[in-house]
């Protein structure tokens, strides 16, 4: 939980870091955009190569070498004045977020109920970040953007610590996973990740520039605080109620309901200049966020019973959350970040509609074949 922590933080965090940078004038607000693409592009590559490259062998090594790196690259951002260097080394953490993270999804994949144990993931590893983002965007207004980067390199100090409670290597693959099948890469599993990518590219343009509409709209760093530390804390909550009981519910209708409700709050987003509405659309963004993102595991838990899809879920998420905030950038302008939620709230609706009417997104009639 502490590794999604540390991979994840960049989420909660990052808004705020780079709308600092912006006001201390390290970065433009079209630079946000490619910023957040450059770590979580780098995240996702991580967290794609990171399964095979992490469960044979010297698991422990490499889980803390990714977080010396981690720390390294947070601590160098605070000599970074300008884009180049900034994109470099969030590249960097990016890559070594993507490393944590893969050991927690050689953990997560291969349990009966995926997405209840991801549920419960994602709520609980939101845990400190709710802490942390409710500290941070305070004392950045004090101390400036390096504060951020400091709290995340001791997040990465605490994760680095507990690698030494890691096995040393990722053992064989439980009993009710096949190990015969191999994945057929159908149209529906397809049209499922595509969708997914898009569902997700609309997340991170959204909330890349959360923060800097508040700004926008002459909000105080502690509204923008209080907002993004009652976001993660119904993260924690969604994590929970859907590992509890709402793991039950079929894929289809939570991801169509997911979408909608996005859609709304992205629209909320570009429109309220109102404090407590920006405090309570942040945390109702939180909760449709990590409620719905288990299903999306699930349908590819349906769609290919030998969890391969499954296992690049997270990988696939991260890259649309990267690719989002970068479509974004060119947007927006220095005076006005809003088209960022109108070009959410239109992939939100598409992929809501792509849902709706995927009835083809249905659990694999060929699970038990070994066709490959």
């Amino acid at each position: 939980m502490v590794f999604g922590a540390s991979a994840f933080v960049v989420l909660s965090l990052g808004p705020v870091v780079f709308s600092a940078m912006v006001s201390a004038g390290r970065l433009t607000n079209e630079a946000i955009g490619r910023a957040a693409t450059c770590e979580l592009a780098a995240l996702a590559l991580g967290a794609a190569i990171g399964p095979r490259f992490l469960r044979h062998s010297h698991l422990r090594a490499k889980a803390l070498g990714s977080a010396v790196l981690l720390i390294a690259a947070n601590m160098l951002c605070y000599r970074a004045n300008s884009p180049p260097p900034i994109y470099l080394l969030r590249s960097l953490c990016g890559l070594a977020e993507g490393g944590l993270l893969s050991a927690s999804m050689l953990v997560l994949t291969y349990v009966p109920n995926p997405e209840r144990m991801n549920a419960y993931f994602l709520g609980i590893s939101a845990v400190p970040q709710a802490i942390l983002a409710y500290i941070v965007p305070i004392a950045i207004d004090r101390y400036g953007a390096n504060f951020g980067f400091g709290a995340m390199a001791a997040l990465a100090v605490i994760s680095g610590l507990l690698t030494l409670y890691l096995p040393a290597s990722f053992g064989p693959l439980p009993d009710f996973v096949p190990k015969t099948l191999r994945t057929k890469w159908t149209p529906a599993i397809i049209i499922a990740i595509s969708c997914t990518f898009l569902q997700f590219s609309a997340v991170g343009a959204a909330w890349s520039y959360a923060a800097q509409v508040a700004e926008q709209y002459g909000m105080s760093s502690t509204t923008i605080g209080t907002a993004l530390a009652s976001n993660q804390i119904f993260c924690v909550a969604a994590g929970l109620i859907v590992g509890a009981i709402g793991w039950r519910v079929h894929y289809t209708p939570a991801l169509i309901v997911t979408c909608a409700a996005m859609a709304a709050l992205s629209v909320l987003f570009a429109l309220n200049r109102t404090p407590v509405f920006f405090v309570l659309a942040c945390s109702l963004y939180g909760l449709a966020w990590i409620g719905g993102q288990p299903f999306n595991l699930k349908m590819f838990v349906a769609l290919d019973p030998a969890r391969n899809v499954a296992l690049y879920a997270q990988p696939v998420m991260l890259a649309a959350l990267g690719a989002g905030p970068y479509v974004a950038s060119y947007l927006v302008t220095s005076h006005d970040v809003t088209p960022a939620f109108w070009w959410s709230m239109i992939a939100f609706i598409v992929s809501g509609v792509i849902y709706a009417g995927a009835h083809f997104l249905r659990p694999a009639p060929w699970a038990g074949a070994t066709d490959g």
